[in-house]
């Protein structure tokens, strides 16, 4: 009970300075707007200087529009807004820390489970941006084998005759990505509705943090102004495909591995019941011998 009391002092005593810094941050910043004119040359009447993030100066770290991107780019699994992202982070890392250190988890000394709550507790914090990196790297890896799927489509139907725009219009219909076909889709109603490829491809674009895509949006732009199609397709087609090949070999390889150690210990486990069977009947015979 004691070690609880200490820690709700010390994250009391952090909550008041960190409260007390921005406090003054905000008296000197937003009743002195001639003080940011003269340091940051700022004008009060724009947009950007009047919202509160901006006025207290907070770091990017809690800037919502900031969060909201990285979710966006890395597919946002859990479903999540900015503001429900950081209130789930901070109830895992509340949750956890108390949770361990009222259970004594490893030890029943004090500093020990102290230190054990807290490494709970930034577990907790990191839960979210573990499972967001791992589905966006999964997502990565079949993203890049659809666009090689694309690319193909693409050039088969510019080849044929086709104009550009159509042709992207269909490039969804080969992705098997669910994330990637989403986002295919809405570019595609973008081309149909706005009429203005490059800007349907810079919204694509924004929704990845992937140089794959990034390369597919340049590719599709040198397409559309020099017109040379086959050849530029072709090669960004044969360098993904590489990759891809790359890719499977060493999925395959991992399955291999995986299959190696099952068998492994399932003959580890058949061998362990075979001699504790026999073991057993050998002792009873001894025992049967002896008597």
């Amino acid at each position: 009970m004691e070690s609880l009391i200490i820690i709700l002092k010390l994250i009391f005593l952090v909550c008041i300075f960190i409260v007390s810094f921005y406090l003054r941050r905000f008296l000197k910043f937003y009743f002195n707007s001639r003080y940011r004119e003269v340091k940051y040359g700022e004008t009060s009447n724009s947009a950007e200087t009047k919202s509160l993030f901006y006025k207290l100066k907070l770091p990017k770290l809690f800037d919502m529009k900031l969060t909201e991107d990285k979710l966006y780019k890395c597919g946002n699994p859990l479903h999540l807004t900015a503001m429900s992202y950081w209130s789930l982070k901070i109830l895992l890392f509340v949750g956890l820390m108390f949770s361990s250190l009222q259970m004594n988890l490893i030890s029943t000394n004090k500093a020990i489970n102290i230190v054990t709550s807290i490494f709970f507790g930034i577990l907790g914090f990191f839960v979210i941006d573990m499972v967001n990196y791992f589905n966006n790297k999964d997502d990565i890896n079949k993203i890049r084998m659809d666009l090689a799927d694309a690319y193909d489509l693409i050039n088969l139907q510019t080849m044929a005759g086709v104009n550009i725009g159509p042709a992207l219009v269909e490039a969804y219909t080969v992705c098997k990505n669910k994330r990637l076909k989403k986002s295919l889709i809405k570019l595609a109603a973008k081309i149909n509705l706005s009429k203005n490829i490059e800007k349907a491809l810079d919204d694509f674009n924004a929704e990845y943090d992937m140089a794959e895509v990034e390369t597919f949006v340049a590719t599709i732009k040198e397409c559309v102004s020099t017109g040379a199609y086959e050849e530029t397709l072709d090669d960004q087609s044969a360098a993904l495909k590489t990759v891809n090949a790359l890719y499977i070999e060493k999925q395959t390889e991992k399955i291999d591995m995986y299959m190696l150690l099952i068998d492994m210990l399932m003959f580890i486990g058949i061998l362990a019941i075979v001699l504790f069977v026999v073991a057993g009947n050998l002792i009873q015979s001894g025992n049967g011998i002896f008597k």
